[in-house]
């Protein structure tokens, strides 16, 4: 299965969230406190490095936006299968052109 680089960031975080907080750490706003908390596969420096890009605003502000539009999430996945755009183009040219020659008709 292939995993994406933000979904092991995401996972590890979690979990050093998870074992600050097993560990009687108060785990709030300020992630410095899962620091300690570190996956073993990962380095020092780089696990210091990403709580420091995630304690910034902007990456909270992000975060935040990008929870609430996972929430407001409407329709379904992706279906355009393995038909070409110039497949779907063509297709889709003729159903604009048939409901604008619809929207003629039903004028006169």
């Amino acid at each position: 299965m292939k995993r994406k680089i933000k979904d092991v960031l995401s996972r590890a975080r979690e979990s050093a969230k998870a074992a600050a907080s097993n560990a009687g750490v108060v785990v709030g706003d300020d992630l410095s406190v899962i620091i300690p908390y570190k996956p073993r596969r990962m380095g020092a420096q780089i696990w210091e490095t990403l709580i420091q890009y995630w304690n910034t605003k902007e990456w909270k502000d992000k975060s935040t936006q990008n929870k609430s539009n996972r929430g407001k999430s409407t329709g379904g996945k992706h279906t355009l299968g393995s038909q070409t755009y110039a497949t779907l183009k063509q297709k889709m040219l003729r159903y604009v052109s048939f409901f604008f020659l619809l929207n003629i008709a039903c004028k006169y």
